[in-house]
């Protein structure tokens, strides 16, 4: 009789923020394993920049409470305790009373889809879809 190899359990969100990589990429964590995420190309970069400009300034020009995130850990409702995914940019209008983790209810959430790394980002997108709208504007 063969034993069965265990998995190791997955990540928590908790633990993964407790975790300090000393490699200085960024990650995210997926389905509870951490995820290396490769820097920005410069079209990336770029397009990122710009659409966080016009994103801020709109923001701004309507003197709205909501405000942009750059590269924001977000919780999405999927398996909660095991992903904090990272989009591009989002935008959240909840109170800013305490420093957060993570984003739990964006009203805009932006992913620069690449050609490098479309598996990923479509299953980000698919996540953040579990994430109610919170009804604001």
């Amino acid at each position: 009789m063969s034993a069965l190899a265990k998995l190791p359990e997955p990540m928590s969100v908790h633990d993964f923020l407790s975790w300090v990589p000393s490699d200085g990429r960024m990650w995210q964590l997926v389905d509870g394993e951490p995820q290396a995420m490769a820097p920005p190309n410069r079209t990336h970069g770029t397009l990122q920049g710009e659409l966080g400009s016009i994103i801020r300034n709109h923001l701004q020009d309507k003197d709205s409470p909501c405000t942009l995130v750059v590269t924001p850990g977000v919780l999405p409702h999927v398996q909660a305790a095991h992903n904090m995914r990272v989009p591009d940019l989002a935008v959240t209008c909840s109170d800013y009373e305490a420093e957060e983790t993570g984003l739990t209810d964006p009203v805009l959430i932006v992913e620069i889809l690449s050609p490098s790394n479309q598996a990923e980002t479509w299953a980000n997108v698919w996540a953040y879809t579990t994430i109610p709208a919170c009804g604001r504007s």
